[in-house]
């Protein structure tokens, strides 16, 4: 990933720990990778597809939100599980 979109990522989490606490896991910096945004999207890889599942049914709309804030674009996250290749839109 590039530099600037790991401190877009970066800004994410913090967004996330700052305006949704009780949402953020600590497992969120460890355990999901973010691939780079590319056309619009932000994919991030999972280490589980119980996490992907987790996150996508729980976790999307506060993701966004959070990466929207940060770039200021109308992008969008989404969750990979394990071995799922991601096709941009």
């Amino acid at each position: 990933m590039t530099n600037p979109d790991r401190k877009v990522w970066e800004g994410v989490l913090a967004h996330l720990r700052r305006h949704h606490p009780s949402l953020y896991r600590k497992w969120f910096e460890e355990e999901l990778e973010p691939l780079g945004l590319t056309g619009g999207t932000l994919p991030v890889r999972t280490r589980s597809a119980v996490h992907c599942a987790y996150l996508s049914q729980n976790c999307l709309d506060q993701f966004n939100d959070a990466l929207r804030n940060i770039t200021g674009a109308l992008v969008s996250v989404r969750f990979l599980a394990p071995g799922e290749e991601f096709t941009p839109p």
